[in-house]
């Protein structure tokens, strides 16, 4: 019998991890659930701030997901994150 599955992950901006949901997946999407990022303590305004979450690779029981974090001032200083990545995956058994 099929079931649908959720694992949380926190994934530094710019890489990857992967999860493994013991099953066979059929299908699997995933969604930002969180997010965190500074300048450190200095002031900044921000001028733009991307974050993203996305499938990277599937096989068998296995999904990789990579996420963005980038924050981005006037003066073109960067900082960068992590993000909470919530992954829903509908899995045979």
């Amino acid at each position: 019998m099929a079931s649908t599955k959720f694992i949380s992950v926190d994934i530094d901006s710019g890489q990857q991890k992967t999860i493994n949901f013991e099953n066979t997946i059929l299908n699997a999407g995933v969604a930002v659930q969180g997010y965190y990022v500074d300048y450190g303590g200095r002031d900044h305004h921000v001028l733009s701030l991307d974050v993203s979450a996305a499938i990277a690779s599937q096989s068998g029981s296995q999904l990789t997901v990579k996420a963005t974090c980038e924050m981005r001032d006037g003066s073109n200083n960067v900082a960068r994150g992590s993000v909470t990545v919530l992954a829903i995956a509908y899995c045979d058994g």
